[in-house]
């Protein structure tokens, strides 16, 4: 990988550390009080939430044809399937959040799951977690098992993409009508 796309890397990598980080703490604290976010950044998200929910797919968009692309990783055929579920909430949450349509969630999250659950496996294959592969039953032109990126021993592209699509996910969840 040239140097440019691996110094990329390493801040696409801190980002989605850090995305994570507030994840977590999200998650702690709606264990711990029953809320996901404090109030005042709650008011902000169900107002802005959309918008921002259509940031971080169009962003892995056009960052997974970059890899491919211009960087010249090869794409796996679970990488397509990620893609298969990425792409289209590029299309659909910026339209959702051009119209403020707050019912999106409803198509998002089904899609964000399933998105969840290619990539995690991914993920948890690079990583050795998991072994044999799916990958083997279709005709692709790259193995699934493959580290082309591995940053902080952790982060993998398919890391990337659970990170997004779990984003996504809350924030849509967030900017609903009604938020629990």
């Amino acid at each position: 990988m040239p140097l440019y796309a691996q110094t990329a890397t390493h801040l696409f990598a801190i980002g989605t550390i850090i995305l994570q980080m507030v994840l977590a703490s999200s998650m702690l604290l709606r264990l711990l009080t029953g809320a996901w976010f404090p109030e005042p950044l709650l008011t902000h998200l169900r107002t802005l939430g959309l918008r921002y929910a259509a940031l971080f797919p169009i962003a892995a968009f056009v960052l997974s044809l970059w890899y491919s692309e211009v960087v010249g990783l090869p794409v796996c055929a679970l990488c397509w399937f990620g893609r298969t579920m990425m792409y289209p909430l590029a299309v659909m949450l910026p339209i959702a959040a051009w119209r403020n349509d707050r019912e999106i969630w409803r198509y998002v999250l089904p899609i964000t799951f399933i998105g969840t659950l290619i990539t995690g496996y991914q993920h948890l294959l690079q990583v050795g977690l998991v072994t044999g592969s799916i990958c083997h039953a279709f005709a692709s032109g790259g193995d699934c098992a493959a580290r082309y990126v591995y940053e902080f021993d952790y982060v993998t592209l398919p890391m990337f993409g659970v990170t997004v699509f779990i984003t996504t996910a809350l924030l849509v969840w967030m900017a609903r009508n009604k938020v629990s």
